[in-house]
């Protein structure tokens, strides 16, 4: 008997709860799992010019898949057939002894709009009603109920247009200054933070998101400071030499896209991460890296 309440979905370095469709030659360092179907391709799939697929070298997994059955383990090469089942370890694609049985039923999942609530709850504290927040995320008016009942528990703030820095007039000054101000606000924190609209942390403008108060015992509520945002997050550092650090716990009503380099210590919750392939639906904490 193994009692174990660390959640089944931080057990796996990638994973689905329906098919999971690897392309290409990653090199996969940790278990994964799937759901329904674990596909495996050595063509990976992107645009490059006037080019969209490419040949890469073999798939290789420093670790254990955990299927459903033999019969949902499927492996495409271009030079040769579709191999299925036992055919993918006799061509030692994936060792037979890497190859793991794990039953769906037995698989604990996480529902992310019922742990999205949960941790709304705490960033607003005692009386929060998880019906009204649950009916303003679908609504799309989380924000606007927040910052209207518990005005006193966030910041809020907009970010303004960037004001031209030649503009020397006292309208110019002001507006400046306001920029300054509501940028400060959304990179340096000092409470939860709820944002109306889509937000985009480029690096340059928005250098990131830091918590100071997080390791702080000064500040012994700080564990609880959440940075809400509905809307869809970016986090943009493409072709940008230093990482950005994002050091906030998020929560996105939308989808959050991720570019370059960037560093966490973050946990996440989202309704999923968009990349250029597809759409995943997304709940993760991260420390180092994102995946």
């Amino acid at each position: 008997m193994v009692v174990d309440t660390y959640p089944d979905f931080l057990k796996y370095t990638l994973g689905s709860e329906n098919n999971l469709i690897i392309n290409g030659s990653p090199y996969i360092k940790g278990n994964i799992y799937a759901g329904n179907r674990l596909e495996i391709s050595d063509t990976a799939y992107y645009t490059y010019l006037d080019q969209r697929s490419f040949l890469s070298t073999p798939f290789e997994l420093d670790g254990e898949a955990h299927v459903q059955s033999l019969d949902k383990l499927v492996y495409k090469a271009q030079d040769r057939k579709e191999l299925t089942g036992n055919e993918v370890t006799e061509a030692s694609i994936i060792s037979a002894d890497k190859v793991k049985i794990k039953s769906h039923r037995s698989f604990v999942e996480v529902n992310v709009k019922s742990s999205f609530i949960d941790k709304v709850q705490e960033a607003v504290g005692t009386g929060a009603s998880r019906q009204s927040i649950l009916d303003n995320m679908n609504n799309h008016s989380l924000a606007a109920y927040l910052t209207s009942n518990y005005e006193a528990i966030f910041d809020h703030t907009v970010l303004p247009p960037k004001p031209d820095p030649a503009d020397t007039t006292e309208e110019g000054i002001q507006a400046l200054e306001e920029y300054a101000k509501a940028v400060n606000i959304l990179t340096n924190p000092k409470k939860s933070l709820v944002y109306a609209g889509d937000l985009t942390i480029d690096g340059t403008e928005l250098t990131g998101i830091n918590y100071t108060q997080k390791t702080s015992s000064a500040y012994p509520d700080a564990k609880h400071y959440w940075y809400i945002i509905d809307g869809n997050l970016t986090i943009d550092n493409y072709g940008g030499p230093t990482p950005i650090d994002i050091r906030a716990n998020i929560l996105v009503t939308g989808k959050v896209q991720i570019r370059g380099k960037v560093r966490f210590d973050s946990t996440i919750c989202s309704e999923g991460i968009k990349c250029p392939q597809r759409r995943r639906r997304f709940h993760h904490s991260c420390r180092g890296c994102l995946y």
